[in-house]
């Protein structure tokens, strides 16, 4: 993912070995309301949320990426703030989520 609009700015990757339905948030890290632009690298598609103000951890759907897929310039106010391993795109909760040490 990328700090900036149009895959632009600093960048991190994510990885590892996921279950279905298992994601990834950024929530209180530099990243929270920032992750302006998204790749899928994995092999089995992915989907990407935005978490609600004042939400606590509800989400809501942004976009489904196939594999090799990029996602950039999310709607303004509506930045990627967890991308979820999705690989039959059904996925509405997260058993398990991870995240950067805060």
């Amino acid at each position: 993912m990328w700090y900036g609009t149009g895959y632009t700015g600093s960048g991190v990757a994510i990885g590892g070995i996921w279950d279905s339905c298992e994601a990834f948030s950024w929530q209180g890290s530099i990243w929270e309301n920032h992750a302006y632009s998204v790749k899928n690298n994995a092999t089995g598609g992915v989907s990407v949320w935005n978490r609600r103000p004042g939400g606590g951890l509800i989400f809501d759907w942004l976009y489904d990426l196939v594999p090799g897929a990029y996602s950039g310039d999310f709607p303004a106010g509506r930045q990627a703030d967890l991308v979820a391993y999705d690989p039959s795109y059904t996925c509405t909760t997260f058993p398990t989520i991870f995240g950067f040490p805060r």
